[in-house]
Formats: C-alpha cells, sequence, structure tokens
C-alpha cells in the first residue's frame, strides 16, 4: 500500500535502485494490543534506502515534523569512543 501510494525513492537522499518501508515511530513502543493496522497506517511508515533506515534505526538519523513535511536531522549515539 505505502509503495503504491509514494514515489519509490528514498525520502531522505533520493537513492531509488532499492527502497524498504520503514516505521517512523519504532514498533516497540506500541502497546502489545495495538492493532496491526494502526502500526502500519501510512501516516508510520516512510520510504528510506538501507544505509538510511539503518541510520535511522541506529539513532544517527532522527525524523521530525508531519508524515507529509518530513525533515531529518542529523542524530548521534549516547557514546561515541575516539582513540
Amino acid at each position: 500500500q505505502y509503495l503504491a501510494a509514494k514515489p519509490k525513492r528514498c525520502e531522505r537522499c533520493g537513492y531509488d535502485r532499492h527502497v524498504e518501508v520503514c516505521h517512523r515511530r519504532a514498533l516497540t513502543s506500541f502497546p502489545l494490543d495495538t492493532p496491526v493496522r494502526v502500526v502500519n497506517h501510512l501516516s508510520n511508515l516512510i520510504g528510506l534506502c538501507p544505509n538510511c533506515h539503518w541510520e535511522l534505526d541506529h539513532g544517527l538519523l532522527v525524523l521530525e515534523g508531519s508524515p507529509d513535511q518530513v525533515t531529518f536531522t542529523a542524530g548521534f549515539p549516547t557514546a561515541v569512543n575516539v582513540t
């Protein structure tokens, strides 16, 4: 449903060879009894390339704004070891 409604490109960097449908709000943040239709609602989905998806999942990328006007900001891990 998402891919039929949205362009097939990463909404962050524009890469169009491979797009993954990602959840804007983490699955673990929903109560266990939340219906799947709520978790997978179009407003909770975004298309990202594998690299941007990984950055989102690991806190290096933060989504802000509404589903229609998303803004990306750089996040940083809580601890960075520099040697």
